[in-house]
């Protein structure tokens, strides 16, 4: 506890002398979310003060405590009456974060919680997906957060401990919306834009207020045409198409470099930085995997249940969830003549890893594959078409021409037509049953294109120069969110890399880009 006290009043020194003493009697408020991740805490310490400098407002930051247990909320409520003087609190304070709100319950608007429970009626998962108040979308926020607290593959409506939790995901929207009626909010910061804690990105987006999904590689701005911060996909052609001919030409000589790494078994390549494994290593199973029959193979390359099956918004997926996904396939296997495989989502922890081998037990129609095994492997041995709902395999697979069908409306391949997307259920099902004859695009231009614009240019540098120096630097992705990495960014810290930030900030909220682009790629 000592030694985490020093960690923190170094940090508060280091801010402070950056950052100086903010102290702004202003009606004007900044909402900035409160997280325990130390790189986060990095990353918003400097959009803060930008955003505290232009708009000469204060900041305030908040925590929603309602899902923290009994010990939890004593711990801080004492922090409370010691004027959040310790731990985490003061990290933020030390960068101008002038007052916290702890989200809870509360009575003011349990009346109105309780009003709209009894006016709605769900009668399906989809009805939850799309639940709107005041023509705010929440419904996937409340579903994507419930399987991640619970652990559950999905949704049982008629549930008491899920009703509870709706009934408590409304009363904290109704919080916000109070707050915002009765303050003058100018902006808001939150590090992610899906679970219920974006709630508060919905609401002030429509009421457009300037709102931003800050991390280490990117700043996205949130608004009523992008509340996932994720979406820039659907600009991708655009963005690229206004790029040099010289400069798009470099951007694929790069992207297919990167690709050849990707798919020869490197490991931290881009979006995979934050694993030390990949699905396409080098290791064959010593026994072949699939059969040496004539039927056409099917592989089903599963996600982790609980991993935001709408994190690109309701239109992420066809079905509510990865496991309705995944009964509606086991179901549509006994229909077919072909062979049906599924492989484990290569990163799922023990319970979705559970969960997957008791879905597993009864569906002699789907042949489990080993969990690690490589995709290498299985398309040497002669896969035929690949299922997923948004994953990577739809670019991997579509690079060796094999067909990959996607099940989302809204998913990062959507503007590119190197694997097919069904838009609805009945379009999906006859895909898969005549997927030899899709008319699919398998050119590698585009995909490499697809690279370039979602891992290297829509991954910014507006924090650090180098992602992988870092990462080596510091033994592993884990390390960002601890101690270590503040007492990194302390220690290779110098006057040059804050007026670097510093322009980085002014040229993004100068315009109206969404995301910080990688120009820079372009330039070495």
């Amino acid at each position: 506890m000592l030694k985490n006290f020093l960690k923190i009043k170094k940090i508060e020194r280091f801010n402070n002398k950056i950052f100086g003493k903010n102290k702004n009697n202003s009606q004007k408020i900044l909402l900035c979310e409160v997280s325990n991740n130390k790189i986060t805490q990095v990353a918003f310490s400097y959009l803060v003060n930008k955003f505290i400098e232009r708009e000469n407002c204060k900041c305030f930051g908040y925590l929603d405590i309602t899902k923290i247990n009994f010990v939890g909320k004593i711990k801080i409520y004492i922090h409370k009456i010691l004027n959040f003087n310790f731990g985490n609190f003061l990290i933020f304070k030390s960068f101008n974060v002038q007052s916290f709100l702890l989200i809870r319950e509360n009575k003011v608007t349990q009346k109105k919680t309780l009003d709209f429970i009894n006016s709605i009626k769900l009668k399906n998962k989809y009805d939850l997906v799309n639940l709107k108040i005041d023509n705010i979308l929440i419904g996937d926020l409340i579903y994507d957060t419930y399987l991640k607290d619970s652990g559950f593959p999905t949704i049982n409506l008629n549930d008491q401990e899920f009703r509870n939790f709706v009934i408590k995901s409304i009363n904290i929207f109704y919080y916000w919306q109070n707050f915002f009626a009765h303050n003058l909010v100018v902006g808001v910061i939150i590090s992610d834009t899906v679970y219920t804690d974006a709630m508060v990105a919905r609401i002030s987006s429509s009421y457009k207020i300037p709102t931003y999904q800050c991390n280490w590689n990117n700043i996205c701005k949130i608004d009523n045409r992008n509340f996932h911060a994720y979406s820039k996909f659907n600009f991708y052609n655009k963005d690229f198409g206004n790029l040099s001919k010289f400069d798009q030409e470099k951007a694929l000589q790069i992207s297919k470099k990167r690709i050849d790494m990707r798919l020869g078994g490197s490991t931290r390549v881009d979006d995979q930085i934050y694993t030390s494994h990949t699905a396409w290593h080098l290791n064959y199973e010593k026994k072949r995997i699939l059969s040496k029959t004539k039927k056409k193979k099917i592989l089903i390359a599963s996600h982790c249940f609980i991993d935001g099956p709408h994190g690109y918004g309701p239109e992420s997926n066809l079905f509510p969830d990865f496991y309705e996904w995944l009964l509606f396939l086991e179901k549509l296997s006994k229909e077919t003549e072909y062979e049906w495989y599924i492989k484990a989502h290569p990163h799922s922890k023990k319970r979705e890893y559970e969960i997957f081998e008791k879905f597993l037990e009864d569906k002699p129609h789907l042949i489990e594959l080993p969990k690690h095994c490589t995709h290498i492997q299985l398309i040497e041995e002669g896969i035929n078409c690949v299922l997923t709902v948004y994953g990577t395999a739809a670019w991997e697979y579509a690079y060796f021409k094999i067909p990959v069908i996607t099940a989302a409306k809204s998913n990062p391949h959507i503007c590119y037509n190197f694997c097919a997307h069904a838009s609805n259920i009945k379009e999906y099902e006859q895909m898969i049953k005549n997927f030899e004859n899709l008319k699919i695009d398998f050119d590698k231009k585009k995909i490499s294109e697809f690279y370039f614009m979602h891992n290297i240019y829509g991954r910014s540098n507006w924090l650090f120069d180098d992602h992988e120096k870092v990462m080596s630097d510091l033994d592993g992705y884990d390390n960002l969110s601890k101690f270590k990495f503040y007492e990194y960014w302390i220690e290779n810290f110098d006057k040059s890399k804050k007026r670097k930030i510093d322009q980085y900030l002014d040229d993004f909220l100068n315009t109206d880009n969404l995301y910080i682009k990688n120009k820079n790629i372009l330039l070495d």
